[in-house]
């Protein structure tokens, strides 16, 4: 032990189960603060934890309410916003499901001109060297599934973005739904923030951001739990046995094609989605939360 009082942060892991030795680190603590009712379960589920689990969500950014800089036009009127560092070296085993994403996008908007994917990522780090090897995974994914059309327009970004940057994107006029197509996320920082942007989601129905989103109505995409792949088990993060979300093809295509068509009804819940989640996720509140659950340790 550290100190007299000792309180133990964690994201835990995005699947439903974590390493056992995770809760034998917990239960040195006195207190764990998790940041949503999916990594709780998670640790619930992989051994017995004996101190309190405390669940305070994370705050999105100021940003988000504050003026933001307004980016230069994209070249297509009808974006859809992405983010997500590729995590896997497949499509197999990639958490955030950016190989898919790009793949089930450009495949259902392959002849619409018009559409286009703002894509926020990186392979590694954020040097020159990762932008070109990101482009070049992305060009590879994106002209397979094209099969020779011009549509949809990718719009790379790629490096350091400013927290007012990033929120311009989630205010930004051509940029029509955040696409999280996640096989799990211990809480969806980005997604909150959309959300409270009044910026239509469009995600996978599992995991962490569903803490936040159950406020209200997004459109919700089909998955089956299946076990982690096999590259990405290695024994200390992902473990054998545990499973995560893989969201359905023909579900998420379905879905997307039915927003270009129409989203007014998704527009209208996500206007609904921001007057919850302002009040309840703002720094002021997250603050009196952490007071109010750790009044009596500390």
């Amino acid at each position: 032990s550290i100190a007299t009082t000792n309180i133990g942060v964690t994201a835990g892991v995005e699947t439903d189960i974590c390493n056992p030795e995770w809760v034998t680190a917990c239960n040195r603590m006195t207190a764990i603060v998790v940041p949503s009712q999916h990594v709780k379960s998670c640790l619930t589920n992989s051994g017995k934890v004996s101190v309190p689990i405390h669940v305070i969500p994370e705050a999105y950014s100021d940003a988000v309410t504050s003026i933001t800089p307004k980016l230069p036009d994209f070249s297509t009127s009808f974006n859809f916003l992405v983010f997500g560092q590729m995590t896997g070296n497949n499509p197999e085993n990639d958490r955030k499901n950016t190989f898919y994403t790009i793949k089930w996008l450009c495949e259902t908007f392959k002849d619409d001109p018009d559409v286009g994917i703002v894509l926020k990522t990186n392979v590694g780090r954020n040097s020159k060297i990762d932008r070109l090897v990101t482009r070049n995974m992305v060009t590879a994914i994106a002209n397979e599934a094209r099969k020779g059309s011009a549509g949809p327009k990718i719009h790379l970004l790629h490096g350091d973005m400013t927290d007012l940057e990033v929120a311009s994107l989630y205010r930004h006029d051509q940029i029509k739904a955040l696409v999280a197509l996640t096989r799990g996320e211990g809480y969806g920082l980005p997604i909150l923030e959309a959300a409270a942007s009044a910026l239509p989601v469009i995600a996978t129905g599992w995991s962490g951001h569903l803490d936040f989103l159950k406020h209200g109505k997004y459109v919700s995409i089909y998955y089956q739990l299946a076990p982690v792949h096999p590259t990405r088990i290695d024994g200390k993060i992902f473990v054998k046995g545990s499973r995560w979300a893989n969201p359905s093809e023909d579900d998420f295509k379905k879905r997307v094609m039915k927003f270009r068509t129409s989203s007014a009804v998704p527009r209208e819940w996500a206007a609904n989605l921001q007057k919850a989640l302002v009040p309840r996720y703002g720094i002021d509140n997250i603050s009196s939360l952490y007071d109010e659950e750790l009044k009596g340790l500390v």
